[in-house]
């Protein structure tokens, strides 16, 4: 019998991907003594607050060695809980293998969320397009607070987007507003969710009829009830809710104003879309001609895309994605201007709509030639992959 590949056969095909390449990462990122090495990201310390939380279940005290403790702490809550279960010398490899399971639970929720608002096919083109990014494949395979992050926002937005189509039901809206609430303790870019979901749910009250005072006063309260405190600590221990005062003190980061030179801001939107794509100068270690190509071509495929995108017709579930991924790119920009670090890495909480976006170039393309140029695409980004996590030297 002839087998045929379907949409959903597809994105079990990029899943499947999406675990050998992480597999090989996580197993070939080296861990000396039980926690992983310093290695172009925040693993290191991640690994040492979750470990720490996890043997003494308070949160440590803000140093060098522990300054992603500055982050909101529900990730590594669950994480210090997980790893109690596994022998010291297996915790930092267990935690890896737990950032891919959530990595797995991202694709299924991009592929629903597409569904509702491309077809079958196209849905399945963006989700194998997330699940062949370098960076997804990385930081989903690593110890961080990414992928919970990007799991919550991405569950938030399939929730918003089937609440604008099909309305919200009273236990719809009861799980928005506790995801909401939670997502203020996950990562500090996913606060871009309270004022979506807050325009969403008065959007559906109003074309229905009905009041929308109560359900926003409830996204409110359950934010400040579930994430308030961690805000509020922060502004007694550190006079800002947000620690940057503190961060400034320690002297981590250079600089608090960005430079006024037009070539400055072109490097800050190539470094950005280098780290979306998941491609540094030294990182691998391939001549910078090969990195510039990439990160040239990937960058003006993500211009056209969104162009495309924004001229065609703009539907409610359009604004929301397209509101969420402005805030998030204002944070990430403003991080840029305190901290002098273009990573585009910090817009994925935003990846379904950056994916959504990228699968607008398909206007562009014949018909006919649609699905091989998809495939050729998800290829290139698949082998790509493949180099880098098995290139990628660890000296």
């Amino acid at each position: 019998m002839e087998s045929k590949l379907t949409p959903n056969r597809a994105v079990l095909l990029g899943m499947l991907f999406f675990l050998v390449c992480g597999s090989i990462w996580a197993l070939r990122v080296p861990i000396v003594n039980g926690a992983p090495i310093s290695f172009n990201s925040d693993e290191p310390s991640h690994f040492q607050v979750i470990r720490y939380m996890s043997e003494h279940w308070s949160l440590p005290p803000y140093t060098r060695d522990y300054y992603e403790s500055a982050h909101p702490p529900l990730s590594d809550w669950v994480e210090a809980g997980y790893i109690k279960v596994w022998p010291a010398s297996m915790q930092a490899l267990a935690l890896r293998f737990f950032s891919m399971l959530l990595g797995m639970g991202i694709l299924l929720v991009m592929f629903k969320t597409a569904r509702l608002l491309v077809s079958e096919w196209t849905a399945a083109f963006a989700t194998c397009v997330c699940a062949a990014l370098p960076m997804f494949v990385m930081f989903c395979s690593s110890v961080t607070n990414d992928p919970l992050a990007v799991l919550i926002s991405s569950y938030a937005l399939y929730m918003m987007v089937k609440g604008i189509q099909q309305g919200f039901t009273k236990k719809q809206l009861n799980v928005l507003c506790l995801v909401v609430g939670v997502a203020g303790i996950v990562k500090y870019t996913l606060l871009g969710l309270i004022p979506v979901a807050i325009g969403v749910v008065i959007y559906d009250r109003k074309r229905k009829g009905e009041r929308w005072a109560v359900p926003v006063m409830s996204i409110a309260a359950s934010f400040t009830l579930i994430s308030g405190w961690w805000f509020l600590r922060n502004q007694i221990m550190y006079g800002d809710p947000f620690r940057s005062r503190a961060e400034i003190a320690m002297h981590m980061f250079n600089g608090s104003a960005a430079p006024t030179q037009p070539g400055y801001w072109a490097s800050v939107v190539s470094t950005m879309t280098g780290s979306l794509l998941g491609i540094y100068p030294h990182s691998p270690n391939w001549p910078l001609v090969t990195y510039d190509a990439i990160t040239k071509i990937f960058g003006v495929l993500l211009l056209v895309a969104f162009y495309v995108a924004v001229r065609r017709i703009w539907t409610p579930a359009k604004i929301v994605l397209a509101s969420y991924l402005g805030l998030v790119l204002l944070t990430v920009l403003a991080y840029q201007l305190n901290h002098f670090q273009p990573h585009g890495r910090l817009l994925y909480p935003a990846i379904i709509v950056i994916v959504l976006g990228l699968s607008s170039v398909r206007h562009l393309i014949p018909t006919k030639d649609r699905v091989l140029m998809g495939s050729l695409f998800v290829g290139g980004l698949a082998a790509l992959s493949v180099a880098i996590v098995t290139t990628t030297s660890f000296n």
